[in-house]
């Protein structure tokens, strides 16, 4: 079984990046799944996959079945998954007006001359 990444490498499937990923919700959600529930939760994962599968459908099939081992470490393991998304739209929005600051000019405010570095470097700090 192989896991195709984001950036569209392929790499083999390894139970303890699930480990690890549940263990981390787990301790967000106070608690602490035993052995047993970990290896049932990777059983189960693996038996929903072929031989390829995305990062992003791999999150749901682990979503998916560790709503049936334990529901609060399952919406622990959602919430950080949304965080880290929607963190992540944050920060290319950030770029992509940096971005085009430093190429174009912005002309959103009349009191600056926004071909200064000094005042691009003052609007970037304030889209941060």
């Amino acid at each position: 079984m192989r896991v195709v990444k984001k950036n569209g490498l392929k790499e083999p499937f390894t139970d303890s990046k699930i480990f690890v990923a549940v263990d981390k919700s787990a301790k967000r959600a106070g608690k602490e799944l035993t052995e047993f529930q970990k290896r049932l939760l990777v059983d189960s994962v693996k038996s929903k996959i072929g031989e390829e599968v995305s990062v992003k459908d791999l999150h749901t099939i682990v979503e998916s079945c560790l709503d049936n081992i334990d529901d609060e470490v399952a919406k622990s393991y959602r919430s950080y998954r949304d965080y880290k998304q929607c963190f992540v739209s944050v920060m290319d929005d950030v770029f992509n007006k940096s971005k085009s600051l430093l190429y174009g000019v912005d002309k959103e405010n009349a009191n600056y001359d926004s071909n200064l570095i000094s005042t691009k470097n003052s609007l970037i700090r304030g889209y941060l």
